[in-house]
C-alpha cells in the first residue's frame, strides 16, 4: 500500500471516529457497556477482576 493510499484510509478513519464521538457525547445512553476486544479475548461489561486478570497478566 502507497503511502497516498494509506493517508486516504487514515482520513477516512479518523473521520468515522469524530463522527462516532461526536454521536456518543450528545447521547450518553449510547454507551451502555464496555467492550475490549484482545487477540484472545473479549471482555464485555466491567467486572474488575476479569479485567485486571486479563490486561495485568504478564
Amino acid at each position: 500500500m502507497d503511502k497516498i493510499s494509506l493517508f486516504t484510509k487514515f482520513i477516512e478513519l479518523f473521520k468515522k471516529w469524530c463522527y462516532n464521538i461526536s454521536l456518543l457525547s450528545t447521547d450518553g445512553m449510547l454507551v451502555k457497556r464496555p467492550l475490549l476486544v484482545g487477540d484472545d479475548f473479549v471482555l464485555v461489561g466491567f467486572k474488575t477482576a476479569e479485567w485486571e486478570e486479563k490486561l495485568l497478566k504478564k
